[in-house]
């Protein structure tokens, strides 16, 4: 169940704590969620997105630039840098924004 929910947590920033919750419930919980296995309650698995979110995505709600390490390219044929920057949508079921932008070592 804490694997479930740190993978949706990290594989979409955009999918609300709800949605998140509903899919748990659904995959453990049952359909009549009458059938408890032991496992996270709703605020605990709410929490464990929060807190995976901003260990995986940084504490900066605006966004975070990532810097993987290929993103400096060393080959002298090749002169840019590049960065990838994540950012989630005003609207909760619309998908992250992504900018991906490459820079000259030159300008």
């Amino acid at each position: 169940m804490k694997k479930m929910t740190d993978r949706l947590a990290t594989e979409d920033p955009g999918m609300p704590e709800e949605a998140i919750w509903e899919r748990i419930c659904s995959e453990f919980y049952g359909p009549n969620r009458e059938e408890l296995i032991e496992g996270l309650t709703e605020e605990q698995i709410k929490s464990r997105v929060r807190r995976v979110r901003r260990r995986y995505y940084g504490g900066d709600i605006h966004g975070v630039v990532e810097v993987p390490p290929c993103s400096k390219v060393k080959d002298p044929a090749i002169p840019f840098f590049r960065f990838h920057l994540v950012t989630a949508h005003p609207e909760p079921n619309a998908p992250p924004n992504h900018v991906f932008q490459g820079a000259s070592i030159s300008v």
